[in-house]
């Protein structure tokens, strides 16, 4: 009869790290052992994905059993061949440090512990190995064309096509460059790319050392390329994108690859600006992926320069609606602004109240918040631009009731809604017919609401982009065709409109105003001012009580105008 493994406590500052040290019968047999992490001898942090348990196999430690997933076991076994073979320098030897393995998951008050402690631990590693796999059969061509894409040393790289009859052409210059095919780009790169590694919550904060070691290796199967070299590769494929193709082959190469450019920008910003609020961190992370929806929240804080120590810490004994609200409240408080309520309303998996975000919900599902995807880029003298004055700069007025559940929230109703467009949904391909679609529908929905093709152009990038504020002169009053001849700009441009309107409606109100807002929104429901929040936000009354549905944007009301021209009285709203 098997014997699970029985953990021997930490004690503090101590890690464990874990070795190989046989392999029989299929069986992979190792040792743990117990080290201060500052004294601990080199060791190899391991970052994969966790993956299904429904298919888990036991290793066997110290005479006990240990179950692991069919991931962590595939990459074990690809330890025991590789010292087998003596393959490569590069592949770390010895200890490895593996969360499943080195953290007892059954014992809560050490997992929070550790947890804590995550990013310490991966600065500590003198090796980091990322395990995307056992990886196909086309996987080493894959990552040697990786490798000669990444040794492209021009000023200049780009798409040089050798034959427009075909689907051949390279990647370089007049120099140098490296033949390519849609076939190898699309389905061998880009299946490296989409790798579902690349969604895991914790690669942000496990690939994101101030210093990544140099021998940092992306592994899939017994194919090894360089940390460097594989983000010079993406780099390289994306920014050598040619313009005809922004919204085809390499975007979506590029968004499959989701969190690859996330990493890319947190070390910048991080390190360079040395600016990174918790909620910019949860906004540019939403797309993650996490097997516990409550480390959509613990993967990052280590990340964040702001501390919220004693009011967000890792705590598995909380359910993940008591960790999301606790989160939502604590942003909100240490703020004095709530415009930490942009992603919150619409779409919910867990029971959580509607002004809180549920961040387990999946991107396509969500709207990006106007704050964060305009306002949070925007910095001077250290400080927070505030591009949008709604409630006319009043101080935030909020308290909470029904423990914690009840934000209770002043403000004003400034109109209701009588009439709204079809929404925009997020699309999973991006041809431009989906596009010219929703242009043409919206078009027709301002423009027979007497709306003005000056307002609709506002909306379209809530009133921040000037190409958008000339657009309607510039294209003679059109709509603009987002065709393959788009240029690179207007292209750019384009994807700043989707930000604004991917997951949002247009609406019409009482008092004629033009508006955009959650898909959710229905007639009858109320534009709304808080105070401390830039935009207006759309609700629902239920009962005595309201239902927050999401942010706005609504014509003249941006800048404070419902002040100025007189409204409703101040009121308290209870959103629940």
């Amino acid at each position: 009869m098997s014997i699970p493994y029985n953990y021997r406590a930490l004690k503090n500052t101590e890690i464990r790290l874990f070795r190989v040290t046989a392999s029989e019968d299929g069986t992979i047999i190792g040792q743990i052992e117990h080290f201060p992490l500052v004294t601990a001898p080199e060791y190899a942090a391991v970052s994969y994905r966790w993956g299904s348990t429904d298919h888990n196999r036991d290793i066997l430690i110290d005479d006990g059993v240990l179950s692991v997933t069919s991931s962590l076991h595939d990459f074990l076994v690809e330890v025991t061949h590789r010292q087998t073979r003596n393959k490569t320098v590069s592949w770390p030897r010895g200890w490895f440090w593996i969360d499943a393995i080195c953290i007892d998951q059954a014992n809560l008050s050490e997992r929070n512990e550790q947890v804590r402690q995550m990013k310490e631990i991966y600065e500590h590693a003198s090796n980091l190995v990322i395990w995307l796999g056992v990886g196909e059969q086309e996987t080493a061509a894959t990552f040697d064309t990786l490798q000669q894409i990444a040794c492209l040393d021009c000023d200049n790289v780009q798409y040089l096509y050798q034959d427009d009859s075909s689907d051949a052409f390279s990647l370089g210059c007049e120099s140098c460059y490296v033949p390519l095919s849609r076939k190898i780009l699309h389905y061998q790169i880009g299946h490296v790319f989409g790798s579902p590694y690349w969604k895991r919550a914790w690669i942000i904060q496990e690939a994101s050392t101030p210093k990544p070691p140099a021998n940092a290796i992306i592994c899939s199967g017994p194919n090894t390329i360089s940390w460097q070299s594989f983000f010079k590769a993406h780099r390289n494929l994306f920014e050598a994108r040619p313009q005809e193709d922004l919204l085809g082959l390499m975007y979506e190469i590029s968004v499959d690859a989701g969190t690859i450019p996330v990493v890319l920008d947190t070390n910048k910003r991080r390190f360079e600006n040395g600016t990174h609020p918790l909620y910019d961190l949860l906004v540019n992370t939403r797309d993650s992926e996490a097997t516990d929806s409550r480390d959509k929240v613990y993967s990052i804080l280590a990340l964040s320069n702001e501390r919220h120590e004693a009011a967000i810490q890792p705590d598995y004994s909380q359910s993940v609606e008591e960790v999301y609200t606790r989160l939502a409240k604590t942003l909100i408080m240490t703020s004095r602004s709530m415009d930490a309520l942009g992603l919150a309303g619409g779409a919910r998996k867990y029971d959580v109240p509607s002004w809180v975000a549920d961040w387990s919900v999946r991107y396509e599902w969500v709207p990006d918040p106007f704050p964060t995807f305009l306002a949070g880029e925007v910095w001077e003298d250290g400080a927070r631009i505030r591009l949008f004055n709604a409630d006319g700069d009043r101080p935030m007025e909020v308290e909470f009731e029904d423990n914690g559940r009840c934000l209770v929230a002043r403000g004003f109703q400034c109109d209701t809604i009588t009439n709204i467009s079809s929404p925009r949904i997020r699309p999973r391909s991006h041809e431009t017919t989906d596009h010219e679609r929703d242009w043409r529908s919206w078009h027709h929905f301002a423009i027979s609401n007497s709306a003005s093709l000056e307002t609709l152009t506002k909306l379209l990038t809530a009133n921040i982009s000037q190409r958008y504020r000339d657009m309607s002169a510039d294209l003679g009053g059109h709509i603009p065709n987002f065709t393959h001849e788009t240029s690179n700009v207007f292209a750019l441009d384009h994807l700043q409109v989707n930000s604004v309107t991917y997951g949002r409606t247009l609406f019409l109100t009482e008092n004629g105003r033009l508006g955009i807002g959650p898909m959710e929104t229905e007639a009858g429901d109320v534009g709304c001012v808080l105070f401390g929040k830039q935009t207006p936000v759309i609700m629902r009354r239920k009962g005595d009580c309201w239902t927050f549905k999401g942010e706005a944007y609504i014509e003249g009301i941006m800048e404070g105008q419902a002040e100025e021209a007189g409204r409703e009285e101040d009121k308290k709203f209870r959103i629940t």
